[in-house]
This record gives structure tokens, C-alpha cells and sequence, in this order.
């Protein structure tokens, strides 16, 4: 997904130090974990945070990152909310269980292959599960699908 400002250096800098360790990772052989996660305060305005996840996603062969940057208020959250259950509940219940269960593979940073061999599923009915739940979400990508379902 595209910003619709520019990208505070300080979180552009966060993302480049993740992305430095995962390829040191990579060059070692060593074994990835599922997700790297990194909270950036704003510099200027500490009530204004940055959470980055590094999801390594793989697909056609070629392992890569991906960050997902989520920015939060610190401010609104000292007001009470509703439960981050009960507020993704209503995405999820728009969706059969095949379907559940190939978005929850995607937000572990799955392949479709990946998806394909851990569902037991063929490769064309993942892309026609994926494909469902986008356009049962209203999401156009495995980045915005991921962002929903946090």
C-alpha cells in the first residue's frame, strides 16, 4: 500500500536496519522467525507510534520482506474501546471456514504453495479462496487483507 505522505526518516531507517538483519539472516542460513515486530516513537510527538512487522513472505520462488506499518494515537487509546475480538469478529464471520483459514495462513506470511501443501487444499482452489475473501473484504491485497485482520 502506498503512503499518502512521506514516510518519517526515522521509520524508513527502522525498515532498512530489519531488512539489513533478515538479509544477514539469509546469507547465514539461518532459520527466519514468523514475523520481526519494532515500535518507532515519533520524534517530535511521543503519543504518535509506528509498529513495523516484517513478514517474510515467499512466492515464485523468491523469499523476501515485507513491512506492514501500522500508526497509532497513543491518545485515543485512553479512551475505553471494544475489544479487538469482537471488532475483527464481523470480517470473519463473512467468511466460510476454508476461507478462515487460508486468510489466517496468509497473515503468517504463507505462499499460496505454502497455503496449497498446509490446507491440503490444490493451488487453483487457494487462489479462488484468496480471491473470495478479498472480494468478500472489500481488500485489493494480501498487505491490506493482513492490515484488516490484526
Amino acid at each position: 500500500m502506498n503512503a499518502s505522505s512521506p514516510i518519517p526518516s526515522e521509520i524508513l531507517d527502522r525498515c532498512r536496519l530489519l531488512k539489513q538483519q533478515w538479509a544477514s539472516m539469509q546469507r547465514l542460513n539461518a532459520p527466519q522467525t514468523s514475523g520481526k515486530e519494532e515500535q518507532v516513537h515519533h520524534p517530535r510527538s511521543p503519543h504518535l507510534r509506528a509498529t513495523l512487522h516484517l513478514k517474510p513472505l515467499t512466492s515464485a520462488g523468491v523469499a523476501r520482506p515485507h513491512f506492514l506499518i501500522e500508526c497509532e494515537d497513543l491518545r485515543r487509546q485512553a479512551a475505553p474501546r471494544s475489544g479487538r475480538a469482537s471488532s475483527s469478529l464481523p470480517h470473519l464471520v463473512r467468511l466460510t471456514k476454508r476461507e478462515q483459514e487460508v486468510a489466517r495462513l496468509v497473515c503468517e506470511g504463507r505462499s499460496n504453495q505454502e497455503i496449497a501443501d498446509n490446507a491440503c487444499l490444490s493451488l487453483p482452489m487457494v487462489k479462488k479462496h484468496l480471491h473470495a475473501t478479498f472480494r468478500k473484504l472489500e481488500v485489493p491485497s494480501r498487505s491490506r487483507l493482513i492490515a484488516l485482520m490484526r
